[in-house]
């Protein structure tokens, strides 16, 4: 009896340390995957608003650019990466596409990345044309823009009119934000930050418009990446990242710890994510 009772032990032990041992390697590796798709689309997003503008400057605004060109301008100004594939995706037509990798003896699925990358541009799946991603650029930076206003600008003002608060009424951010020098056709994005859920709705529910919530503060969370992809941020959690802009200024650090947060602002060769020379 005691002899299978050590036995029962023993198993018990030998179960537990696999447990901690499936739990210590399941962590890591979550981490490493969130890393690599925050990655990707720090560089989806740097092909959109970088080399597609540089593309259109050197060789005017055309219906496909060929690999060469794509591939060419991602070297030049320091944009390649190791997703160089989706930038060909980006800009290229798949019969181009297709050609270059399987001359290099390669395969990637076109449509399969053409959806991410609406996914993560225009937050929805559209078969987009090369106009649409570059006419896109100029739009996102000025929302993004805005945002990034409503962050610095706004969260703090807003705590020195009405004090610390998890969230604020459709009324205090409206006069907060008209009685301030950034206002924008945007500022619907600055009720998503600091508004609740329901005031929201509401508000633009007795205004007639048709706004959506949850879909924009996905839009600031993947944008933002001191956020983590996480939607459920207070306007606290919003006005202290404010806080830790001005904690950087003290101490000059303020503009390379903004860019780091957005990945927008986070995919140019000095930082953001690091050069790449392999043959993609």
């Amino acid at each position: 009896m005691l002899s299978m009772s050590q036995e029962a032990l023993t198993i018990l032990a030998r179960v537990e340390l696999v447990a901690v041992w499936v739990a210590a390697v399941a962590l890591p590796s979550g981490l490493i995957k969130s890393y690599q798709i925050r990655k990707k689309r720090i560089a989806i997003r740097a092909y959109s608003e970088r080399v597609g503008k540089l593309l259109r400057a050197r060789h005017g605004l055309q219906e496909n650019y060929t690999p060469a060109q794509v591939k060419g301008m991602t070297k030049e100004w320091g944009y390649s990466t190791g997703y160089d594939h989706y930038a060909l995706a980006m800009y290229c037509d798949y019969a181009d596409f297709e050609d270059y990798y399987q001359g290099k003896g390669k395969r990637y699925n076109y449509q399969t990345m053409r959806r991410e990358i609406s996914r993560c541009l225009f937050h929805t799946d559209t078969n987009f044309s090369v106009a649409d991603g570059i006419e896109a650029i100029a739009q996102a930076s000025e929302k993004r823009l805005a945002i990034q206003r409503y962050i610095k600008h706004i969260g703090p003002e807003l705590r020195k009119r009405y004090g610390v608060q998890k969230k604020y009424t459709p009324e205090q951010i409206k006069q907060t934000v008209s009685s301030s020098r950034y206002s924008s056709g945007y500022d619907y994005y600055a009720f998503a930050l600091y508004c609740s859920h329901d005031d929201f709705v509401d508000y633009y529910k007795s205004v007639g418009e048709s706004c959506d919530y949850d879909s924009m503060r996905s839009e600031i969370s993947d944008s933002f990446g001191s956020f983590r992809n996480d939607t459920t941020f207070d306007a606290c959690d919003v006005i202290n990242l404010s806080d830790r802009i001005d904690s950087a200024h003290d101490a000059g650090e303020s503009s390379s710890w903004w860019s780091s947060s957005f990945d927008s602002d986070s995919g140019s060769s000095s930082g953001g994510y690091d050069s790449y020379s392999g043959n993609d």
